[in-house]
């Protein structure tokens, strides 16, 4: 499994590992009512809970190279288009595997200067992106943090799993809820 690339690690690793009841013990319905609150409109939870598990020592920890991307889109742009929780089932350290989220970047008008198609390009060929960033209404979330802790992000933000440079098993789970049709 060291031989694929890290996110596809956390793939391999998540799908070896089944916990029954997992859904329904992170996914409670007063999560959801308060997720739907949030996102201000009814947002129901699709496909279940799943694991992301990413094994220790991958690696130098880095912003490079990583698979930054969207879950989804929204037409038109502004609407929201759901609400993804992830779950920390143990304490993740900085720069132990958390997922990153890139503040601002469903903001961005899709082309032009500061566009969303300009910041793939960062993404892509910056060297330090966290000073290639500064100014740019943009900023780098790690969603690290105490075994309990939940993170909440809007679906239209661009995204990825980071490399866990810690010694220990990165631990989350994940749900998407989605506005009802």
């Amino acid at each position: 499994m060291r031989q694929l690339p890290f996110f596809q690690q956390i793939g391999k690793f998540s799908a070896l590992v089944n916990v029954p009841g997992l859904h329904d013990a992170l996914a409670t319905p007063e999560l959801i009512e308060f997720i739907s609150r949030l996102g201000g409109q009814a947002l129901t939870p699709s496909q279940g809970t799943q694991l992301l598990l990413s094994p220790p020592n991958q690696g130098d920890w880095t912003l490079n190279g990583l698979n930054w991307h969207v879950d989804v889109t929204a037409d038109p742009p502004h609407r929201l288009a759901g609400i993804q929780a992830f779950f920390l089932i143990d304490d993740v350290s900085p720069h132990g595997g958390a997922t990153l989220a890139l503040a601002g970047s469903h903001r961005l008008d899709p082309s032009g200067p500061g566009s969303a198609s300009a910041l793939r390009k960062l993404l892509r060929t910056s060297d330090d992106l966290e000073r290639d960033l500064h100014g740019s209404g943009v900023s780098i979330i790690e969603m690290s943090g105490r075994a309990g802790d939940i993170c909440l992000m809007d679906m239209r933000l661009l995204h990825t799993p980071s490399i866990n440079a810690s010694k220990h098993l990165r631990m989350m789970a994940t749900c998407r809820c989605f506005p009802r049709a």
